[in-house]
């Protein structure tokens, strides 16, 4: 028993205290990666080879913008990196 008393405490000392920003930080991504970006953080509109869109700035998923009517259509897409020749 004191054998394992002193590993723990050993541990605990060598081991850095995680700061409470950190903590959030690791349930922050370990709830999103089990429910999902809720895409509430968007990016203003951009508009690309005659496409608009607005960017998820949580994930970096997009959804097509309609900048007629200034609201965002279909639904969300992660875009495939393009080959610049």
């Amino acid at each position: 028993m004191q054998a394992a008393q002193v590993t723990l405490n050993h541990y605990r000392r060598d081991q850095r205290s995680m700061t409470a920003r950190e903590v959030t930080g690791i349930l922050s991504d370990w709830l999103t990666r089990v429910f999902g970006c809720w895409h509430t953080d968007m990016s203003r509109p951009f508009t690309r080879d005659g496409e608009s869109y607005r960017a998820c700035l949580d994930c970096g998923a997009h959804r097509k913008f309609d900048p007629t009517r200034w609201e965002m259509t279909g639904a969300y897409y992660y875009s495939v990196p393009r080959l610049s020749q």
